[in-house]
């Protein structure tokens, strides 16, 4: 629903209409690489009710870096597949019952370092601190990093920070996003938070008291203006590279039919009507 709104908010000929409900989400890949994020709504007018059927692609942020010399990847992600070494969960959309991972891979098959992974809640507490050696073996040495995030994460911009032993400055420095969950696009449905988000092992203060204050005015928003702080939130994090109109609003937009990226647009190999006898190549209609 976040990435619907974003559209209406950042759309020069959208920005009268109310977002309705949302309809389909599906990624974009082409050559096994996100390309984008499809998000298929439809929204109301603000000027005579009409209802219009909008689809949009939003990017995502990379939580991904190459850093260091020797170079290191350095990833942040959820549902990690061991056996293809990557995060399924390609989009990076993360919620407060999300389990947050490291991944830390080398191209040197003799790498043995020590690292600390850093992780900082949006209060700007260390939630967690985490060990991890990256060492030589048979194969190019990679090592994830999960560690046990008190649950419910709190919603709001985490950060991650991979410092190599020995040395003072992060490796690796990156945000990422735990959204709140919302329901029907304004009921709030937050569990209640523990009494303290810190790792007691790890506790000190790092930013100054406003950033705290901010922190714990934003797990008490409920309704509209949780749904709004969670739009807000999204947009650091996510791009509108583009947009189109499904059905109805003439005039609003490419139509999606006639967009390659859509979700809707012809498929050229159901179009095909045949071989070319003197070229081989296929004929479309």
């Amino acid at each position: 629903m976040v990435l619907a709104q974003i559209t209406l908010d950042t759309s020069e000929t959208l920005k009268e209409f109310k977002l309705k409900d949302l309809r389909e989400v599906n990624t974009y890949q082409r050559h096994d690489n996100l390309e984008g994020v499809l998000v298929k709504f439809t929204a109301l007018s603000g000027k005579d009710a009409s209802t219009i059927e909008v689809e949009s692609m939003a990017q995502p942020r990379s939580l991904s870096a190459t850093v260091g010399e020797p170079p290191l990847l350095i990833s942040v992600g959820t549902e990690y597949d061991p056996k293809e070494i990557l995060f399924r969960n390609v989009v990076g959309v993360m919620g407060p019952a999300s389990d947050p991972a490291v991944l830390i891979q080398s191209d040197e098959r003799d790498r043995k370092s020590l690292y600390n992974v850093v992780f900082f809640d949006p209060a700007g507490n260390i939630a967690a601190v985490e060990q991890v050696a990256l060492e030589s073996g048979t194969r190019y040495p990679d090592e994830t990093v999960q560690p046990n995030l008190p649950k419910p994460l709190r919603p709001g911009t985490w950060t991650v920070a991979v410092i190599e032993r020995g040395f003072d400055e992060a490796l690796f420095h990156r945000q990422f996003l735990v959204l709140p969950l919302v329901q029907d696009g304004s009921v709030p449905d937050l569990p209640d938070p523990p009494g303290d988000w810190v790792h007691s092992d790890h506790h000190r203060h790092l930013v100054l008291q406003n950033l705290k204050a901010e922190a714990e005015a934003d797990q008490r928003r409920t309704g509209a203006d949780l749904f709004d702080w969670a739009a807000e939130l999204a947009s650091r994090f996510y791009a509108i590279s583009d947009e189109c109109v499904v059905s109805a609003g003439e005039g609003l937009g490419p139509k999606c039919e006639d967009v390659a990226w859509s979700s809707v647009s012809s498929d050229p190999k159901s179009e095909l009507r045949g071989v070319d006898p003197k070229t081989g190549r296929l004929m479309g209609r």
